[in-house]
Parts: C-alpha cells; structure tokens; sequence
C-alpha cells in the first residue's frame, strides 16, 4: 500500500512539473522579477502591441455589414459565348471486348466441388454413425 502512495505521488508530482514547463513556455504565467535569468532579462516574451481585451468578447470579431460584400459583387463574370464546335466523324468500336461469352446458367466449378465434399462429408458421417450403433448394440 505504501508503495502505491510513492508511485502516485511521483506520477503526480512528474505531472505538475511537466504542466507548469508547458504552461510557462507558452506564456501563460512568469515569474514576476525581472531579474529571473541570469542576464536581467525578464522570462516572459514582451509583446509590442498586446491585443486589446473586448468589452463584449461574445460580440463578432467583424460586423455583419463589413463581413457580407454587397450582392452585385457577388454576382459571376458573364459566361463568355460558346466556341464553334466542329464534329468529327464517329469512332469505329474498340475490338478490347473478350472473344469468350460468360454463361451465366454454366454451373460454378468451385460450387460444384463443395456440393460433392459436403455429400462424401455426409457419407462418412452416416458410416460412423452406423458402426457407433452396431457397436453399441
């Protein structure tokens, strides 16, 4: 039992170590001295223009009226006129078809070699089962 409080109380401690690294390199809290690293530089990132926090952060970061481009603009070009078409004679058939005509009424090789198993199956089944009652008796 004991152990089981050290092993958790490690998995837990490695835990928290590695979230509060995390947390730190993305920025989420520093230390509040300046003089954290050796240089004096502070160990958060400056940031020239922090962006401003809105009053109503719900609100649309755009308004509609901006967002929407006005009907006419979403219109499409003119479809250009169509281009003469010449026709060109027709094709002779491809001769790629297979000469050999699949009958479907032709019965399945592999079909037809299961059937017979299953009927030698039974056969010997039928045998077994006469011998066990011969013996039996």
């Amino acid at each position: 039992m004991k152990q089981k409080f050290i092993v958790w109380g490690l998995a837990g401690a490695a835990f928290l170590v590695t979230l509060g690294i995390t947390s730190w390199q993305n920025g989420l809290w520093s230390s509040g001295e300046p003089s954290a690293q050796p240089d004096g530089v502070a160990a958060n990132r400056s940031i020239d223009k922090p962006n401003p926090i809105p009053k109503d952060p719900f609100q649309a970061a755009v308004p509609p009226a901006a967002a929407a481009p006005p009907p006419a603009a979403m219109a499409p070009p003119a479809a250009p006129p169509p281009a003469e078409t010449t026709q060109s004679p027709p094709q002779p058939p491809v001769d790629n078809a297979p000469t050999q005509a699949v009958d479907s009424t032709a019965p399945d090789p592999v079909y037809e070699q299961s059937q017979d198993d299953y009927k030698q199956r039974a056969k010997l089944m039928e045998e077994i089962a006469a011998r066990a009652r011969s013996r039996s008796q």
